[in-house]
């Protein structure tokens, strides 16, 4: 999840913290520039200089590690094929550090992560514990209106035009379009929140601008309450975000869906190429193919390859068109113009997929990863 000014002001008020903690008296100051003697454990393994681990672990004692610890220790690290293996020598530098935000290394960082995540990790979980049947019924592909802009969709078919998104509507799932063969510039988003569906036209689709470098607004000029906006790869979308270019950063905040995937279910190289096989060999039923790959099978069921459409049918088991999106990989700018009705209801498809993704791998997430530095 990114940060906006919201997380400046949480890692303004921890400079706070480490200013108000680090003074020192000049006698520590002067042994600071004296080379600290090298500490090892047991395993010949450099650890932590003096005061610089009693600062770290001030409330934490340990007892020495016995033989029984050592041996399997030293079984494990020859099972790797490092033990006695030369080191390069590590910087002995000692200093003590500002004090930490708790009581141990793990309750600082936890708080650190806290302070940086809210109010978006609220926000989150909020939004993905909302049911299904409380979001806004879609509209249909003849309602969506090409004007430039934004037009906000109510549930009771009212349509108005916005400047962004109202303030309210504090979490948004959204997705953006661009003709490729015309420029890197959006032609047109849709966004759903909680209470309404809304649809962005570049005026230059319209026909309303000579340009096509338009920018997405997801924020009001003068707006300061918090937003997030979810979206699947999310970075592309982001990039055509107007916000993001703005000098003076508006507290807006995203979260990926295929991130969230990624941690939990996603897949390493090695294992795609296996993943693609056993996928093809399941639609032709090869049944030998099957069987002397059964290994593949285990991780195959509770893993997928990272596209919306992929991960669609592996979460929700939903089964996405992607064809349309050839109109804005090969097509022309006449061709979305003629075709907007549809083609506007593919982009909203996409969100709403996104939506349905994200109630499901967003809980995976958080017990896949649990802490808030994650």
């Amino acid at each position: 999840m990114t940060r906006s000014s919201v997380a400046g002001k949480a890692a303004q008020r921890f400079a706070r913290h480490v200013s108000s903690t680090s003074g020192r008296s000049e006698e520590n100051k002067k042994t600071e520039h004296t080379q600290p003697v090298e500490r090892k454990n047991e395993l010949d393994i450099t650890m932590l200089a003096p005061r610089l681990r009693k600062s770290v672990f001030a409330k934490q004692n340990f007892e020495p590690a016995t033989d029984h610890q050592i041996r399997i220790s030293i079984d494990h690290l020859k099972s790797q094929d490092v033990y006695g293996k030369g080191s390069e020598p590590v910087d002995m530098s000692d200093f003590t550090p500002p004090a930490l935000l708790g009581s141990s290394i793990d309750e600082h960082f936890r708080r650190i992560g806290t302070m940086v995540a809210e109010p978006y990790l609220s926000m989150a979980k909020q939004f993905a514990a909302t049911p299904d049947n409380q979001f806004p019924k879609m509209p249909a592909a003849d309602e969506w209106l090409m004007r430039g802009g934004w037009t906000r969709y109510d549930a009771d078919g009212t349509k108005h035009k916005v400047a962004a998104p109202d303030t309210e509507d504090d979490v948004l799932v959204y997705d953006v379009e661009v003709l490729v063969p015309d420029s890197p510039f959006p032609v047109m988003a849709a966004a759903v929140s909680r209470t309404a569906w809304y649809m962005w036209v570049s005026p230059y689709l319209a026909g309303e601008s000579p340009h096509n470098r338009h920018l997405v607004p997801l924020m009001h000029p003068e707006q300061r309450k918090p937003r997030l906006a979810i979206g699947h790869n999310v970075g592309f979308d982001r990039a055509r975000v107007q916000e993001e270019r703005l000098i003076k950063r508006p507290p807006l905040g995203f979260l990926d869906t295929m991130s969230l995937h990624v941690s939990g279910g996603g897949l390493c190289n090695q294992q795609r190429l296996f993943w693609m096989r056993y996928s093809r060999a399941k639609k032709e039923d090869d049944k030998e193919y099957l069987q002397l790959n059964a290994d593949t099978g285990k991780f195959f069921d509770v893993s997928s390859l990272n596209s919306l459409k992929d991960v669609a049918h592996h979460y929700c088991d939903i089964v996405v068109d992607k064809s349309q999106r050839d109109v804005f990989v090969e097509g022309t700018l006449e061709e979305v113009r003629k075709d907007f009705a549809n083609l506007a209801e593919y982009c909203a498809k996409d969100v709403d997929v996104t939506r349905r993704v994200y109630a499901k791998v967003f809980d995976a997430f958080l017990k896949n990863c649990p802490h808030p530095v994650s």
